[in-house]
């Protein structure tokens, strides 16, 4: 049985894989953009300069220990050469690679109850800065800190 595309702009659709290799739905209130998370949306109440997908990779691995690469600002934006000021990449996506020949459905299972509970209480979710960071490919590099009530206005 294939599984079916989401629409770019569903908000419902995390797949559950079946020990026969079929899928069930697991319907998990989640914007995707093809198969990543769109965290833009996911995160409304985090600006793109303080980089929503890579806030929600850090709490995927810092709370419930899954990996996932962000796919935004973090990676594709930079700064403007003349005016120094950030550039945002135009979404701020979260991939979860799930190579489905590795993991059993009840991993699966696992990743779709952790966003059932990310989901619950996102809104405590915080942005990022950056604290440090490379010339180039700052992705692999950079330091980042986590904003406080106090620090949550950055430019």
């Amino acid at each position: 049985m294939p599984v079916p595309a989401p629409s770019p702009i569903s908000t419902l659709a995390i797949f559950k894989l079946k020990a026969d290799g079929r899928f069930s739905l697991n319907r998990v209130v989640v914007p995707l953009d093809t198969t990543s998370i769109d965290a833009g949306k996911y995160l409304p109440h985090i600006p793109k300069n303080q980089f929503p997908g890579q806030a929600l990779t850090v709490e995927l691995y810092r709370e419930w220990g899954i990996r996932a690469v962000e796919i935004g600002s973090l990676m594709f934006g930079g700064y403007d050469p003349v005016t120094g000021e950030e550039i945002a990449a135009p979404k701020e996506l979260v991939r979860l690679a799930v190579p489905r020949r590795v993991f059993t459905g009840s991993h699966l299972d696992y990743v779709a109850d952790v966003i059932q509970r990310i989901t619950a209480r996102k809104g405590e979710i915080r942005g990022l800065k950056i604290a440090r960071q490379a010339t180039y490919l700052r992705h692999f590099t950079i330091e980042l800190e986590e904003l406080t009530d106090r620090t949550m206005k950055v430019k």
